[in-house]
Protein backbone atom coordinates (compact mmCIF):
# COMPACT_ATOMS: atom_id res chain seq x y z
CA UNK A 1 0.00 0.00 0.00
CA UNK A 2 2.80 2.68 0.35
CA UNK A 3 3.18 2.49 -3.05
CA UNK A 4 -0.17 3.68 -4.00
CA UNK A 5 -1.38 6.66 -5.38
CA UNK A 6 -2.54 9.15 -2.79
CA UNK A 7 -6.13 8.79 -3.62
CA UNK A 8 -7.82 6.23 -5.83
CA UNK A 9 -11.37 5.47 -7.23
CA UNK A 10 -12.78 2.23 -6.51
CA UNK A 11 -15.64 0.75 -7.86
CA UNK A 12 -17.78 -2.01 -6.80
CA UNK A 13 -18.59 -2.67 -10.02
CA UNK A 14 -15.30 -3.76 -11.02
CA UNK A 15 -15.34 -6.84 -7.93
CA UNK A 16 -17.95 -8.50 -10.47
CA UNK A 17 -18.75 -9.58 -13.51
CA UNK A 18 -21.54 -8.91 -16.20
CA UNK A 19 -23.83 -5.56 -15.63
CA UNK A 20 -25.68 -4.30 -12.23
CA UNK A 21 -28.07 -1.58 -12.04
CA UNK A 22 -26.23 0.64 -8.97
CA UNK A 23 -22.94 1.50 -9.18
CA UNK A 24 -20.82 2.52 -5.75
CA UNK A 25 -17.81 4.88 -6.51
CA UNK A 26 -15.41 4.98 -3.21
CA UNK A 27 -12.49 7.24 -2.86
CA UNK A 28 -9.47 5.41 -0.99
CA UNK A 29 -7.41 7.52 0.39
CA UNK A 30 -3.69 6.31 0.89
CA UNK A 31 -3.16 7.21 5.03
CA UNK A 32 0.69 5.37 4.99
CA UNK A 33 3.57 8.11 5.83
CA UNK A 34 4.75 10.54 3.80
CA UNK A 35 1.56 10.63 1.74
CA UNK A 36 -1.55 12.80 1.63
CA UNK A 37 0.24 15.51 3.96
CA UNK A 38 -2.60 18.10 3.66
CA UNK A 39 -4.97 15.18 5.64
CA UNK A 40 -2.26 14.63 8.03
CA UNK A 41 -1.65 17.58 9.25
CA UNK A 42 -5.53 18.41 9.18
CA UNK A 43 -5.90 15.19 11.35
CA UNK A 44 -2.67 15.35 13.59
CA UNK A 45 -3.53 11.89 15.27
CA UNK A 46 -3.56 10.01 12.80
CA UNK A 47 -0.17 10.97 10.74
CA UNK A 48 1.70 9.94 14.30
CA UNK A 49 -0.05 6.95 13.55
CA UNK A 50 0.78 6.23 10.16
CA UNK A 51 5.05 7.53 11.59
CA UNK A 52 4.04 5.05 14.33
CA UNK A 53 2.78 1.91 12.01
CA UNK A 54 5.56 3.07 9.09
CA UNK A 55 8.16 3.28 12.02
CA UNK A 56 6.98 -0.78 13.42
CA UNK A 57 7.47 -2.55 9.76
CA UNK A 58 11.02 -0.43 9.82
CA UNK A 59 11.80 -1.99 12.56
CA UNK A 60 10.40 -5.32 12.27
CA UNK A 61 12.05 -5.68 8.84
CA UNK A 62 15.94 -4.71 11.12
CA UNK A 63 14.98 -6.70 14.17
CA UNK A 64 12.62 -9.39 12.54
CA UNK A 65 10.28 -9.31 15.86
CA UNK A 66 6.90 -7.84 15.77
CA UNK A 67 7.00 -7.68 19.27
CA UNK A 68 9.97 -5.89 19.66
CA UNK A 69 9.11 -3.35 17.07
CA UNK A 70 5.75 -1.94 18.68
CA UNK A 71 7.75 -1.50 21.71
CA UNK A 72 10.83 0.34 20.01
CA UNK A 73 8.37 1.84 17.99
CA UNK A 74 6.65 3.74 20.94
CA UNK A 75 9.81 4.25 22.80
CA UNK A 76 11.30 6.43 20.06
CA UNK A 77 8.11 8.01 19.32
CA UNK A 78 8.87 12.32 19.78
CA UNK A 79 7.32 13.30 22.96
CA UNK A 80 5.07 15.88 21.27
CA UNK A 81 3.05 13.43 19.96
CA UNK A 82 -0.71 13.26 21.24
CA UNK A 83 -1.01 9.81 20.64
CA UNK A 84 2.07 8.49 22.53
CA UNK A 85 0.83 8.75 26.52
CA UNK A 86 -2.32 6.45 24.83
CA UNK A 87 0.57 4.25 23.40
CA UNK A 88 2.32 3.74 26.63
CA UNK A 89 -0.89 3.75 29.09
CA UNK A 90 -2.38 0.78 26.38
CA UNK A 91 0.80 -1.08 25.30
CA UNK A 92 -0.69 -4.68 25.43
CA UNK A 93 -3.75 -3.38 24.01
CA UNK A 94 -1.89 -1.45 20.90
CA UNK A 95 0.26 -5.09 20.85
CA UNK A 96 -2.69 -6.72 20.31
CA UNK A 97 -4.08 -4.83 17.74
CA UNK A 98 -0.73 -4.87 15.76
CA UNK A 99 -0.45 -8.16 15.63
CA UNK A 100 -3.97 -8.46 14.39
CA UNK A 101 -3.62 -6.58 11.93
CA UNK A 102 -0.30 -8.03 11.05
CA UNK A 103 -1.95 -11.59 11.61
CA UNK A 104 -4.90 -10.19 8.72
CA UNK A 105 -2.36 -8.87 6.26
CA UNK A 106 -0.25 -12.43 6.59
CA UNK A 107 -3.89 -14.40 5.63
CA UNK A 108 -4.85 -12.28 2.91
CA UNK A 109 -1.30 -12.26 1.90
CA UNK A 110 -1.20 -16.11 1.87
CA UNK A 111 -4.91 -16.15 0.13
CA UNK A 112 -3.71 -14.20 -2.97
CA UNK A 113 -0.87 -16.42 -3.37
CA UNK A 114 -2.66 -19.47 -2.79
CA UNK A 115 -5.48 -18.22 -5.39
CA UNK A 116 -2.66 -17.12 -8.01
CA UNK A 117 -1.52 -20.88 -7.51
CA UNK A 118 -4.84 -22.44 -8.40
CA UNK A 119 -5.10 -19.94 -11.12
CA UNK A 120 -1.84 -20.94 -12.81
CA UNK A 121 -2.82 -24.71 -12.60
CA UNK A 122 -6.42 -24.24 -13.40
CA UNK A 123 -4.79 -22.24 -16.49
CA UNK A 124 -2.30 -25.16 -16.73
CA UNK A 125 -5.09 -27.58 -16.98
CA UNK A 126 -7.37 -25.71 -19.50
CA UNK A 127 -4.54 -25.24 -21.92
CA UNK A 128 -3.78 -29.38 -21.16
CA UNK A 129 -7.69 -29.81 -22.08
CA UNK A 130 -7.59 -27.28 -25.17
CA UNK A 131 -4.62 -29.15 -26.51
CA UNK A 132 -5.97 -32.94 -25.53
CA UNK A 133 -9.07 -31.53 -27.89
CA UNK A 134 -7.16 -30.40 -30.48
CA UNK A 135 -5.20 -33.77 -30.71
CA UNK A 136 -8.57 -35.60 -30.46
CA UNK A 137 -10.00 -33.45 -33.23
CA UNK A 138 -7.28 -34.15 -35.68
CA UNK A 139 -7.22 -37.76 -34.91
CA UNK A 140 -11.55 -38.04 -35.68
CA UNK A 141 -10.56 -35.97 -38.62
CA UNK A 142 -7.74 -38.13 -39.78
CA UNK A 143 -10.61 -40.86 -39.49
CA UNK A 144 -8.90 -44.09 -39.58
CA UNK A 145 -8.64 -44.39 -35.68
CA UNK A 146 -11.42 -45.98 -32.81
CA UNK A 147 -12.54 -43.78 -30.05
CA UNK A 148 -10.52 -45.91 -27.62
CA UNK A 149 -7.14 -45.25 -29.41
CA UNK A 150 -8.14 -41.91 -29.42
CA UNK A 151 -9.17 -41.57 -25.99
CA UNK A 152 -5.85 -43.32 -25.13
CA UNK A 153 -3.99 -40.65 -26.91
CA UNK A 154 -5.56 -37.60 -26.25
CA UNK A 155 -6.04 -38.69 -22.73
CA UNK A 156 -9.53 -37.53 -23.01
CA UNK A 157 -12.63 -40.01 -21.95
CA UNK A 158 -14.43 -42.06 -24.46
CA UNK A 159 -17.64 -39.99 -23.96
CA UNK A 160 -15.93 -36.81 -24.47
CA UNK A 161 -14.45 -38.28 -27.70
CA UNK A 162 -17.54 -39.41 -28.75
CA UNK A 163 -19.57 -36.01 -28.23
CA UNK A 164 -16.87 -34.32 -29.58
CA UNK A 165 -17.10 -36.51 -32.95
CA UNK A 166 -20.65 -35.51 -32.91
CA UNK A 167 -20.29 -32.15 -33.00
CA UNK A 168 -18.00 -32.89 -35.64
CA UNK A 169 -19.93 -35.29 -37.57
CA UNK A 170 -17.84 -37.94 -37.83
CA UNK A 171 -18.45 -41.42 -37.80
CA UNK A 172 -16.48 -43.36 -35.34
CA UNK A 173 -14.79 -46.60 -35.12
Amino acid sequence: MRDKPESSVLRLSDAYEGDGDIEVLVTMLNINYGKNKELMEACRPLGEYAWFIDRVRTLQKDKNDLGTAVYTAIDQMPEDYMIKPFLLDNRSEVMKMVLTEYDQEKTIEKAVDEGRREGRKEGLKEGRDERNMEVATELLQAGNHTVSFISRISRLPESAIRKLAAQLHITTL
